[in-house]
């Protein structure tokens, strides 16, 4: 390995397991840490022999589970280091028992985390798995990804500002876990570029205040160089390292409004999942004044966000949503849930109108979360195979006309 590689492996090293670190004492782990660390050795070192045996298999399967619930991260690394073990039987069990924990978002999440672990076959495996999830964007993804923290851990080394970079990332796995892989490749290709430009612009900085340096004594003599030189040059260091460029801030506050509603909408796609097994079919005129209210309400929100999205205003269109997603929706279904349990009919009824037109507002800007949020909860209650060509419920029409 060459020096520069040797130098980036450590980085990244540093940079993993910077958390792990106790630094109260100065000296090393904490207790708890420490035991932690011996408990999760004992699983890495137990998992292979573990797998081949049948007697113990599942007992220890279940003990990965158990531990994945508090260690995703840990335990993922675990397990894909097993990934392409020489046993095939090993190989197989390992991949089914990531499976099971990657049913959790927690354990998915983890995965990601791993495409910058420091071990290679992690990463690699990492990458394997996410590709038979997400097909070859996860490819992409995780290749930019792992540059992208590469750059921002030798970034930290050098005292460059990054954290706005490295908060755009995380949120690109959070729309990649969402379901809409293209947000985050442009995410993730986003905070690529934007660290590099960071090096850049540093390195530029640094070459120009080191010339300035070389040629003080020279600029003395001739009574051209002052404090006010001196004092410019600091100023200018001081707002290089606190930089936030705003275009960082502004996709992550996006990406922020865009998991709000992904989360709003599919609460109440399983509470409907949950308390709903046909489809609503209640005419107008039986429904109870207050949910007759709750719909009728609906009028402005579809008005706004319509009107934004045909003007092409996705932004405007995504906070209006957001908006009426955190207040009256959430009130709705908080008021409604009693009633929803006892089956009753008109809560029902309002309770599927809202959240079929509230997921068809947000099918013309999140198409994709949209039509699997549908699939995923409403699909069994409608006869149209996509959110895109279901009508609007006629409550809705009828409530708003």
């Amino acid at each position: 390995m060459s020096g520069r590689a040797s130098d980036i492996g450590k980085t990244i090293l540093i940079q993993y397991s910077i958390q792990e670190w106790d630094g109260m004492d100065g000296e090393g782990y904490s207790a708890a840490a420490a035991k932690r660390r011996r408990q999760l050795a004992r699983l890495e070192a137990g998992l292979p022999r573990a797998l081949r045996l049948p007697m113990e298999r599942d007992r220890f399967r279940r003990k990965l589970l158990r531990t994945a619930k508090t260690d995703p991260a840990e335990i993922t690394a675990i397990i894909l280091k097993s990934y392409f073990h020489n046993s095939k039987r090993v190989a197989r069990e390992a991949r089914a028992i990531l499976e099971q924990v990657t049913e959790e978002r927690a354990g998915m999440k983890g995965v990601l985390d791993n495409l910058a672990h420091p071990n290679r076959e992690v990463r690699r495996a990492a990458v394997e798995f996410l590709k038979s999830k997400n097909g070859m964007h996860a490819v992409t993804y995780a290749s930019f990804y792992e540059n992208t923290a590469l750059l921002i851990a030798m970034a930290r080394n050098k005292d460059i500002p990054v954290d706005d970079i490295e908060a755009l990332a995380e949120t690109s796995k959070d729309s990649l876990l969402d379901g809409e892989p293209m947000e985050a490749l442009q995410d993730i290709a986003a905070s690529l570029d934007l660290v590099k430009h960071r090096h850049r612009v540093a390195s530029t900085l640094k070459v120009y205040v080191s010339e300035v340096l070389r040629m003080a004594p020279d600029l003395t003599r001739i009574g051209a160089y002052s404090e006010g030189v001196e004092s410019s040059l600091k100023r200018a260091i001081s707002a290089s390292k606190s930089h936030v460029i705003d275009e960082t801030s502004d996709i992550i506050s996006q990406r922020r409004t865009e998991a709000s509603i992904r989360g709003a909408l599919a609460k109440a796609g399983r509470t409907l999942q949950t308390t709903t097994k046909d489809r609503p079919d209640l005419p107008f005129d039986q429904m109870q004044g207050v949910d007759v209210w709750a719909i009728a309400r609906m009028r402005p929100i579809m008005q706004a966000v319509t009107s934004q999205t045909l003007a092409g205003n996705r932004e405007a269109g995504l906070a209006a949503l957001d908006a009426y997603l955190k207040d009256d929706f959430v009130k709705f279904f908080e008021e409604v849930r009693g009633r929803l349990d006892e089956n009753d009919p008109s809560a029902q009824m309002t309770a599927y109108a809202l959240t079929i037109t509230a997921l068809k507002l947000a099918s013309g800007m999140l198409p994709q979360a949209a039509e699997d949020l549908y699939q995923k909860h409403l699909r069994a209650l409608e006869i149209e195979p996509s959110i895109h060509v279901v009508p609007w419920p006629e409550a809705v029409l009828v409530a708003v006309s």
